[in-house]
């Protein structure tokens, strides 16, 4: 269990590394600004699209919830 919290820190560090966050909490890509990085999350995960930066690429498949996986 741990693990996974630890993997759901480094995702979320990956994305605001990869992705500029404006004062105003939006997130902005390439091609679309998000309203937050939840916002982005779920529009990759939901749509099943890796997010994608310039060495690497990320495919969010299932989400962790704050108590932990649900099952």
């Amino acid at each position: 269990m741990a693990q996974k919290s630890v993997l759901v820190s480094i995702i979320v560090l990956i994305l605001m590394l990869f992705f500029q966050i404006f004062v105003s909490f939006q997130v902005r890509t390439k091609d679309r600004t998000f309203e937050s990085v939840s916002h982005l999350i779920d529009y990759h995960r939901d749509n099943n699209l890796p997010i994608i930066s310039a060495e690497s690429a990320l495919r969010l498949v299932t989400p962790v919830h704050k108590g932990g996986i649900r099952r």
